[in-house]
């Protein structure tokens, strides 16, 4: 048997013991266990019925954030790989429009 607690929470359920023996639990009449599990049941289905649409926003947002991170890395990667490449040609390691852009911005600066 379990009634629901004071507190009014879906974690509020307490385990009450049968010390009779007979299927009913020790000062708790059948009728009142009753409608304290139906007002238990009733507020544990508003709580997920509340959170369902939350938990399935959430569920997206992760999912979205992760693309974004790996979005981010990419261009980082990206980055690297160009500054890397622009610093070897800037450095004399190749010619062409690499070079001349570098001399360009250094003039400007």
């Amino acid at each position: 048997m379990a009634r629901r607690a004071s507190g009014g929470g879906a974690d509020d359920l307490v385990v009450v013991q049968d010390r009779q023996g007979d299927g009913e639990a020790a000062g708790v009449s059948s009728d009142e266990e009753v409608q304290q599990l139906r007002a238990a049941l009733k507020a544990a289905a508003h709580k997920v019925q509340v959170l369902q649409p939350m938990a399935a926003l959430n569920e997206k947002l992760v999912k979205k954030l992760q693309v974004l991170e790996e979005e981010k890395r990419a261009l980082q990667d990206l980055l690297e790989q160009v500054l890397e490449r622009r610093r070897g040609r800037a450095a004399g390691g190749g010619e062409g429009w690499w070079v001349e852009e570098v001399e360009r911005e250094e003039e400007e600066r």
